[in-house]
């Protein structure tokens, strides 16, 4: 006999909450497994599952100590519950355990305060007249266990977010670049995990990732240069963003400006999977083994947009839901072609590894060697890729963008800037669209390396 129908020997339990109620705990949600005796086994399996999930679980036999009172330990076990699963049977209808009226009143008044009486169906049967206006998880077919598991574990993880606040809320105070550090903060934990596989810190990873562009670039060039990784990539891009959209022609509210922060952050998750290849420049096979990226041949069968959603799609298998959420906002985000938020996001990625080498030339100044030009020689792609000023103009982005963006592809202006830390305080403001003193900031206000 479970606890459960003891409890109704031992008498009817104190319904009145207790006066100090102890604390809800914050990063686990706890689920009690009410349920017949005769449903022993089935339960059993659940509660190794929700366990294995990274719920607590009440269970009787699990927590209530030898000599204990059984109606107390129960009591104390449904006050403590986030979540009741009760299990419904064809057996536990008709015992005493579901329909006394006292049973049905209690779960009434639990279901008025933060704990949810969720009923799960373990086989056909009549659901109590109390319980018929809530949706109940389905367990009845048996063949289909994994499915239903992974649904009762997906309203859990989705419970959790809402109970314990994972979603952040977006302090309008703080900038764009704080708000991204926040959430690669918030991923710093989460990982890829597969059998046989070693595990992959998600952000460590990207911290690890080389910017091929400037990684193939700068192999063997003299003095030794350090090669900014992904992870500096998508600070920087919070950054410039930052700086940028206030001098915008641009009507963006917050909740726009929270879309933007939101690609930031996660844009490049998938070079986790997919490491970072240049799409402007063709790679030889030496070229391309010596940075990594030996699966670029086959990866370039697939349409970008397609190997995205793929390398995505897989990611998300293994983040937590507060990140599996935002995630999914960034998926469909990307979806949108014509969205404003898109396109702008679009532009400033694009704009980022050209104003990433005038980051260089501030970060190495005076230490580029005997041949300094050769340095923007060797990045002269950067300066001559005519598909980020293609995009802008396609996209009808700011012309603020497109002007800003003509002065940073002219290698003279860069290097001018390289002999003379003043350059931008010297200019005036007629010289470009966006202030000198905003693209000054762009480029020098953040680290080449984020992470040192």
């Amino acid at each position: 006999m479970s606890a459960v129908d003891l409890s109704l020997q031992a008498g009817k339990p104190n319904l009145e909450k207790p006066k100090n109620r102890e604390p809800r705990r914050m990063q686990r949600l706890s689920i009690f497994l009410s349920h017949s005796s005769r449903d022993k086994a089935f339960v059993r399996r659940i509660n190794s599952d929700l366990k294995s999930g990274g719920f607590d679980t009440w269970i009787d036999e699990d927590n209530i100590p030898y000599a204990a009172s059984i109606s107390e330990e129960i009591q104390n076990g449904l006050t403590k519950a986030d979540v009741i699963f009760l299990f419904l049977s064809e057996a536990a209808v008709r015992s005493k355990w579901v329909s006394t009226e006292w049973q049905s009143q209690f779960f009434k008044q639990v279901s008025g305060g933060k704990t949810m009486v969720v009923p799960v169906l373990v086989d056909d049967c009549e659901i109590p007249e109390f319980l018929q206006d809530r949706k109940y998880i389905d367990f009845r077919k048996k063949s289909e266990y994994g499915k239903s598991l992974a649904s009762a574990l997906d309203f859990l993880q989705s419970l959790k977010v809402e109970r314990y606040g994972a979603k952040k809320n977006f302090d309008s105070t703080l900038g764009i670049k704080s708000h991204v550090m926040e959430i690669l903060d918030d991923l710093e934990g989460e990982a890829i995990q597969l059998p046989q596989v070693r595990r992959i810190p998600i952000v460590k990873t990207l911290k690890g990732v080389k910017r091929s562009g400037k990684l193939i670039r700068l192999q063997g060039f003299k003095p030794e240069i350090k090669v900014r990784s992904v992870y500096d990539h998508v600070i920087s891009l919070a950054h410039i963003s930052e700086c940028f959209i206030p001098c915008l022609d641009l009507d963006f509210s917050a909740g726009d400006r929270r879309d933007l922060l939101l690609l930031i952050a996660y844009h490049d998750i998938n070079e986790v999977i997919l490491g970072d290849i240049p799409a402007y420049t063709s790679l030889s096979r030496s070229k391309r083994a010596s940075i990594r990226v030996y699966a670029e041949q086959r990866f370039k069968t697939v349409p970008p947009n397609e190997l995205e959603r793929i390398a995505n799609d897989f990611v998300w298998l293994f983040l937590s839901e507060q990140h599996r959420q935002a995630f999914r906002a960034v998926m469909d985000l990307s979806g949108d072609a014509q969205s404003k938020v898109f396109r702008i996001f679009q532009a400033l990625d694009k704009m980022d590894p050209i104003i990433a080498v005038w980051r260089y030339l501030h970060h190495y100044r005076g230490m580029l060697g005997d041949t300094p030009k050769l340095f923007n020689s060797k990045m002269k792609d950067f300066y001559e890729n005519p598909d980020v000023a293609s995009l802008l103009r396609d996209q009808k982005i700011s012309t603020s963008l497109i002007d800003t963006l003509s002065f940073l592809q002219d290698r003279e202006h860069s290097w001018n800037y390289y002999e003379n830390a003043n350059y931008f305080d010297e200019m005036t403001h007629d010289f470009l669209s966006i202030p000198p003193k905003v693209l000054k900031k762009a480029i020098e206000g953040v680290p080449l390396f984020c992470d040192d």
